[in-house]
């Protein structure tokens, strides 16, 4: 112990170099994230896998193209995405007639989450699994709505007079929502918060349908 002691004391100034205080950077092994995220490498999507009736139904494969499984098969399902649990997927189906907005569990247990009797579309789950951003189709125009994770206390969060806003996607940090506002391929992408006013044009560049 005296050595070492006295070996550290004597150890050149110039050759001392204490590192900032910081947080080191790990990068997580592909085990890691599946171990804490579940879902971590897996792909859910719409897919029309029988020919002879081409309805869309939701599917699930591996990042890297392997284990393709159909979650559904009746009716029309389309729009999926995960929740950011990873335990469920938020999907639109026509089952009930109407195009609702249902959630299942990873082998296809379904529970519908809304009962508008309108033309909903591209659910997305806020990154702190309380909201739901939806598209939804009121007197032949499409309009951003919000929703609590049940389902419940739907309201309007953006329209456009003559113009349809689909497509809502949260920001990570969750205190904004990306959409698309026009008409046909012609929308252009906007950012706004949860008071529905004002939302900032992303880019004059941008022309996209969703």
């Amino acid at each position: 112990a005296r050595y070492i002691y006295a070996n550290i004391n004597t150890v050149p100034t110039q050759l001392v170099n204490t590192p900032p205080d910081i947080d080191p950077v790990l990068t997580p092994t592909i085990a890691d994230i599946n171990a804490n995220e579940g879902v971590a490498g897996l792909i859910v999507y719409t897919c029309q896998v029988n020919k002879e009736n081409a309805s869309d139904q939701i599917c699930m494969i591996n990042a890297d193209g392997s284990g393709q499984r159909q979650l559904t098969n009746s009716h029309d399902n389309q729009d999926a995405s995960f929740a950011p649990d990873g335990n469920t997927i938020l999907f639109v189906s026509n089952r009930t007639g109407n195009y609702e907005i249902h959630e299942m569990d990873l082998s296809g247990n379904a529970t519908q989450l809304t009962d508008f009797k309108s033309r909903l579309s591209l659910p997305d789950v806020s990154p702190d699994n309380k909201q739901i951003a939806f598209t939804n189709r009121v007197n032949g125009e499409d309009q951003i709505w919000l929703m609590d994770r049940d389902g419940k206390n739907a309201h309007l969060l953006f329209k456009s007079e003559g113009k349809d806003a689909v497509a809502p996607t949260w920001s990570p940090e969750g205190d904004q929502i990306l959409f698309a506002v026009g008409k046909d391929a012609t929308k252009q992408l906007f950012i706004g918060g949860f008071d529905g006013r004002d939302p900032q044009l992303l880019s004059d560049n941008i022309l996209t349908p969703g």
